[in-house]
Formats: C-alpha cells, sequence, structure tokens
C-alpha cells in the first residue's frame, strides 16, 4: 500500500499555513528508477521530505515549528 510521502515526515508536510502542515511538492520518477532490478533503483514508499533542525524556527503564533523563510515581504 502506498503511503503519503506526509504520512512519514515528522512534521507532516513542505509548508505550513494557518497552523496546519501541507505539501504542494512531488517526487518525479522515470519507470526505470523504479524497477528493483537495476543497479540504482528507489520505491514508491521510500521518498521522505527532509527536514532538519537547521531548516525550521520556533512558530510564535501556533505552537510548535515552522520551516525557516527564505524571504519574508520585502526582506530577503
Amino acid at each position: 500500500e502506498r503511503m503519503p510521502i506526509s504520512a512519514r515526515n515528522r512534521f507532516g508536510g513542505t509548508y505550513k499555513y494557518d497552523g496546519k502542515w501541507e505539501m504542494l511538492d512531488q517526487c518525479i520518477v522515470t519507470g526505470k528508477l523504479l524497477d528493483a532490478t537495476s543497479d540504482f533503483f528507489t520505491s514508491y514508499d521510500r521518498f521522505q521530505v527532509w527536514s532538519p533542525d537547521f531548516l525550521l524556527e520556533k512558530d510564535p503564533e501556533d505552537l510548535g515549528l515552522r520551516p525557516r523563510r527564505t524571504y519574508t515581504g520585502y526582506r530577503y
């Protein structure tokens, strides 16, 4: 059974809006990469969102963490 990527991520998504984690990102691979008989392959259940601590910050509006932003408004 295929498990959504968000179910394996410790935060459940790639961005946070209104206190809720969501995901817009996609993983696109060729059929050859899904062939387990190849030397180099992956599978549907091997994908996950990479979320190391340095990419996260405290969320003062909603308890917990949120992704660290690259830019906010006019500030980069």
